[in-house]
């Protein structure tokens, strides 16, 4: 009787230990896991640390692990829930123009506004600390909106969908992961072969998000960033053209003459806002063109014009009597220091508005011979208001509002 008491005993005991481990599936107390991967290429052995973020600018330590081989991670926070900072640091990187791992000096950063309880994906790589660098320069204020329009103003920028979410491809090698994320990391690499290397790589493209490559003088900032995109469309083709690492697939050779480029807005409005006026630059190849005048002036109202308006716009100016104004739009043509360009101006004489979405189609013409991607087109100095006042100038930028482009090439 005894043993068969101990043998109940026992049994139940291993019942019980059984139902505590069975995790998130079973049954067991959620947490909150994050994990992604590494990579400015590749960053492999490599310290993660994950912080919480206290706005305007507080972070402090919740877990910390080690990048694999491969450059992934996976931290179980426990219950927190909220904003975090994530931090790699150490270890090798991968560097995608040469595909040798070499010490990481630097450090690289991605934040995001909420983690929830069970996985959370977020990727840590050179665009993610181009995206930190940014909130640093202006604000320095990392609430939910300024990191979530810093995120989403760094994807447009380099033509990525989404930096934080998804993984990038290893380029050098083909296979899994965003190629056009992937591409625009080896590119950011071998723009970083420049004099100040990774770090100054960083700052360049951060400042020129913030327009503060020289904030004393606008011209000279002007040039500045001119020169840093004329740079990295440089540096694109190389690495497109690097056979020995390139292994993406994608050359930038094309027999496409034309680029349909699909502008939209991105975020949120607060309640009962509307755009009323917008202003932005598309940069774009030395043999991406758009019809202009001898001024630079760009059609965007006959039938056959570049640029027509599209999705939000052209459903609010149905059935009012609101007008567009785009005597601001002018394209230029490049040097070997300043891409081509188009800077589109469009403001409503009205305080009617329109919502956020796509407004405006652009159709550029493509010189044969021309090495172009859908990352070749590059959206900048994006401002967005509720009242405009005239076509020179729109003011300032509303909070959580950015644009980005879908390039098709045909």
């Amino acid at each position: 009787m005894k043993i068969r008491a101990l043998i109940f005993v026992i049994t139940g005991i291993i019942f019980l230990v059984l139902a505590g481990c069975g995790g998130g599936g079973g049954g067991g107390t959620p947490t909150t896991v994050v994990s992604g991967t590494a990579s400015k290429g590749l960053v492999r052995n490599a310290r993660v640390q994950v912080f919480s973020i206290t706005a305007p600018n507080t972070f402090n330590l919740i877990k910390e692990g080690v990048t694999d081989v491969s450059g992934n991670y996976s931290l179980d926070l426990g219950s927190y829930t909220g904003p975090v900072k994530v931090e790699v640091s150490g270890g090798e990187f991968k560097d995608e123009t040469t595909g040798a791992f070499t010490p990481m000096l630097f450090t690289i950063r991605a934040v995001i506004s909420n983690v929830a309880l069970g996985g959370n994906s977020v990727m840590v790589t050179g665009l993610t600390e181009i995206a930190v660098k940014t909130i640093e320069g202006s604000s320095n204020q990392f609430d939910a909106v300024a990191i979530e329009q810093a995120n989403r103003t760094v994807a447009s920028f380099f033509g990525v969908a989404d930096i934080i979410a998804t993984a990038p491809a290893d380029v050098t090698v083909g296979g899994g992961g965003d190629t056009s994320y992937g591409l625009a990391l080896a590119s950011l690499m071998q723009y970083s072969k420049r004099p100040g290397g990774v770090t100054k790589a960083f700052d360049d493209f951060s400042k020129l998000l913030n327009g503060k490559l020289d904030p004393a003088n606008q011209a000279i900032n002007q040039a500045l960033a001119d020169q840093v995109v004329a740079n990295f469309l440089a540096d694109t083709n190389t690495f497109l053209a690097n056979a020995n690492q390139n292994k993406s697939g994608v050359t930038g050779v094309t027999g496409a003459t034309t680029a349909e480029v699909k502008l939209k807005t991105d975020g949120a409005l607060p309640a009962g806002t509307k755009i009323n006026a917008l202003e932005l630059t598309l940069s774009m190849p030395q043999g991406v063109t758009i019809p202009a005048g001898q001024d630079g002036s760009v059609d965007v109202s006959s039938p056959t014009a570049p640029i027509k308006v599209s999705g939000v716009v052209a459903q609010a100016l149905v059935g009012t009597q609101a007008t567009l104004l785009a005597g601001g739009t002018r394209f230029s043509t490049g040097s070997a220091t300043a891409p081509n360009k188009l800077r589109l101006v469009f403001i409503f004489d009205t305080a009617t508005g329109f919502d956020i979405g796509e407004f405006a189609t652009v159709t550029c013409n493509i010189a044969q011979g021309t090495v172009v991607t859908p990352g070749h087109f590059i959206l900048s100095g994006f401002k967005a208001v509720t009242v405009g006042t005239d076509t020179s100038s729109i003011g300032a930028q509303l909070a959580g509002v950015s644009a980005s482009a879908a390039v098709s090439l045909k």
